[in-house]
């Protein structure tokens, strides 16, 4: 996986993210928009993290240790999404 493609995923997920929660800002009452800000600087947060991480690839340049340092960061961009969209859920529910 190429590094440039990594962070296009965690740009383009994160957007997703941030989209959702300004479309529940728009429909829910004013109640729940600091929650709603709360997930996405999180999910920001998250972003900066993972984009740092993708930039400090391992020095050694071995495939296999970059390789596995990629699926890392995929693993905990899929996770934090899914963290961030079933927070969403939920305060959507109440």
């Amino acid at each position: 996986m190429k590094r440039r493609d990594l962070k296009k995923d965690i740009d383009i997920l994160v957007g997703e993210v941030i989209n959702d929660c300004y479309t529940c800002i728009l429909i829910n009452d004013e109640k729940k928009r600091e929650t709603f800000v709360q997930i996405m600087e999180g999910i920001v947060s998250t972003r900066n993290e993972l984009i740092n991480r993708v930039n400090a690839t391992p020095a050694d340049k071995n495939a296999k240790a970059v390789k596995a340092h990629f699926s890392a960061i995929r693993k905990d961009l899929l996770s934090a999404i899914d963290t961030s969209f079933g927070k969403l859920s939920e305060a959507t529910k109440a």
